[in-house]
C-alpha cells in the first residue's frame, strides 16, 4: 500500500475521486480514514469520509463524521446534508424532512428537494411529494430518479395517465429502465 503521508486536501480527494471512478469503491473508505487520521480538522476530509461510508451503508460511521464537522460548524452545508440523509436512512424521516427543508431556503439544490420528496413518501405524504417532485424535474429534467417516484408515486395515487407520462419520460433519460418497461407494458402502453 502506498504512503499517503502529508497528502493534503486536493490530493486526497482527487485520488478518492479515480478509485471511484474506476470502480474500486473498497480502497476508498480506508484512503478517506487515513486523510481523516493525518488531517483531523480537515472538514473536507470528514465530508468524503462521511459520504463514502454513506454510500457504503455504514450509516453509524457517517454520522459520526457528520456530528464531528456540525460541532466544528454547525452551518456547513455538507455537514448538514449528510446528517440529514444519516435521518433519512435511520428512518427518522420527519427530522431529516425538516432538514432538507432547511438546507433548501438556504440554497436550492435538487438533491435536497429529492431529499425531501423522499421524505414525504415514506411519511405516507404522496399528494404532497407530488410538486415536490415536479419543481425538481422543472429545474433538471434529466433527473431520472425523481422521474421514478414520481411515476410511483403517481400510481400509488391511482393516476394512471400521469403514472404513464412520468415513465415514458424517464425512458427517455434511461432507456430500458425495467421498472418502467415492465409497468408500460402491463398496461398495453
Amino acid at each position: 500500500q502506498p504512503n499517503f503521508y502529508m497528502l493534503g486536501d486536493a490530493l486526497y480527494g482527487s485520488l478518492g475521486g479515480l478509485l471511484i471512478e474506476n470502480q474500486q469503491q473498497e480502497k476508498v473508505i480506508p484512503l478517506y480514514e487515513d486523510w481523516v487520521r493525518r488531517l483531523p480538522e480537515s472538514m473536507e476530509a470528514r465530508a468524503s469520509l462521511g459520504e463514502a461510508m454513506l454510500q457504503a451503508g455504514n450509516i453509524d460511521a457517517a454520522s459520526v463524521q457528520f456530528e464531528v464537522m456540525l460541532r466544528q460548524d454547525p452551518q456547513d452545508k455538507r455537514a448538514n446534508a449528510g446528517y440529514a440523509w444519516v435521518l433519512y436512512y435511520n428512518k427518522e424521516y420527519g427530522s431529516a424532512m425538516r432538514k432538507f427543508q432547511m438546507l433548501n431556503r438556504k440554497e436550492l439544490d435538487t438533491v435536497f428537494m429529492f431529499g425531501e420528496g423522499l421524505c414525504l413518501i415514506e411519511l405516507g405524504r404522496l399528494e404532497e411529494s407530488v410538486p415536490v417532485f415536479q419543481k425538481i424535474l422543472n429545474l433538471q429534467p434529466g433527473y431520472w430518479q425523481a422521474w421514478g417516484n414520481l411515476a410511483g408515486v403517481y400510481e400509488r395515487l391511482g393516476d394512471m395517465e400521469n403514472t404513464a407520462n412520468a415513465y415514458k419520460n424517464l425512458l427517455k433519460i434511461k432507456p430500458g429502465d425495467l421498472r418502467a418497461e415492465q409497468w408500460l407494458s402491463d398496461h398495453g402502453l
